[in-house]
């Protein structure tokens, strides 16, 4: 039964989220992405021909 509750109540408060209008805050906000390779993909030499000239892809 309390699982019916927290479903009903969770649809409720889905409808609300979705029909209210956005809330005007104030607040600076910054967009930043900030990645970090730790797979050491990055760290590999480039593909060298015969000659021993490198070539980038």
């Amino acid at each position: 039964m309390k699982r019916l509750y927290a479903l009903i109540a969770s649809a409720i408060l889905l409808l609300i989220a979705i029909v209210l209008p956005p809330l005007p805050f104030t607040v600076k906000s910054y967009d930043f992405v900030f990645v970090l390779d730790i797979t050491r993909s990055m760290n590999v030499q480039d593909y060298s021909d015969k000659q021993g000239a490198l070539s980038v892809a």
